[in-house]
Parts: C-alpha cells; sequence; structure tokens
C-alpha cells in the first residue's frame, strides 16, 4: 500500500490492516495512531537490527493479486523475476538464485533476522552488496538479503522503490 510508505513499520502495520480506500483516510489514520509522546533518542548502528528488515508476505509465499506487479531483470544477461513489494523493507534475493549466479556472499551477523509481515523470523541470512542489475535498458546498484524466496528469484522493497525518487 502506497499510502504508507515512509511511515514508522509499527505505523504502517496499524494503517494497512485498516484498509483505508484513500490517501486522506490513511493520514487522519496514521494521525489517530502516532504516539503521542515523543520518541526516545536512540544510538543508530552500522548494522540494520531485526526489526528494521521485513518481508511481505506476499513475497515469500508468492500470493498474487490483481495489483501484484512484477518485472523482469537481468543479471549477467540472465532474466529473473523481481516482485516490486511496498510491503518489503529491503531487496531479498533466493538464496537458490544467489548460489546459482555464484554471488559474493557477505556474513551476516548472528543476530540479523529478517520479519515476515505474519510474525515468524527468517535467520542464516546472507547480505549481498553492490548487485549490478538491469531492468529494461537501466543499470541499477542494489544491495540484498539472500532468503528463502517462493517463486520469486528478487524482491525489490522499499529501500530501492524510494531511490527511484519520492513517491506520492
Amino acid at each position: 500500500m502506497l499510502y504508507t510508505v515512509g511511515l514508522a513499520s509499527t505505523l504502517q502495520i496499524d494503517i494497512q490492516l485498516q484498509q483505508p480506500p484513500d490517501l486522506e483516510t490513511a493520514i487522519v489514520l496514521a494521525r489517530k495512531f502516532q504516539p503521542t509522546t515523543p520518541p526516545q533518542q536512540s544510538v543508530q548502528h552500522d548494522q540494520p537490527d531485526d526489526q528494521d528488515i521485513q518481508i511481505s508476505l506476499n513475497a515469500v509465499t508468492r500470493i498474487t493479486t490483481s495489483q501484484t506487479m512484477q518485472i523482469q531483470l537481468s543479471i549477467n544477461g540472465r532474466d529473473f523475476l523481481a516482485l516490486l513489494d511496498s510491503g518489503s523493507t529491503h531487496n531479498f534475493i533466493d538464496s537458490d538464485t544467489s548460489v546459482d549466479l555464484n554471488l559474493q556472499r557477505t556474513s551476516a551477523p548472528n543476530f540479523l533476522k529478517v520479519v515476515v509481515a505474519n510474525g515468524d523470523q527468517i535467520s542464516n541470512v546472507g547480505i549481498y552488496n553492490n548487485l549490478s542489475v538491469q531492468i529494461d535498458i537501466e543499470p541499477f546498484i542494489i544491495d540484498g538479503y539472500s532468503i528463502k524466496l517462493e517463486g520469486y528469484d528478487f524482491v525489490l522493497g522499499v529501500n530501492w522503490l524510494s531511490s527511484l525518487g519520492p513517491i506520492i
């Protein structure tokens, strides 16, 4: 749901559960659910904590609807199916695809987990940095987390979508 992009993840979930029909309703709900006390200052970490990395249930299970947006992307001249997913915070690559492409994996900290929208947590996450991909004729450099995906080779999440410019 594009109405919730840029909101805190807990606020996104609260609003998405209400299924607002338009932006104005989403804004009213966001103001209603927003905490009235200022957030505590926190120390910034270079590595994201486990609540920062989320993937939608659709991306993990390949549940599709009429609004599912899928594209073809290429790496090293090979084509792959990617889900454009505003319900996922980051980019993901299927673990089998990453092995098949013989990509250089960066070790992730042991505490790193991906949270699925249904509350499940996935550990043993791989990190892939500076992947050179092509969508149509446009080249992109992306980072991604490697987990087992059902039916998709890649998931391009909010961090990639927001790199394209403002989301309206």
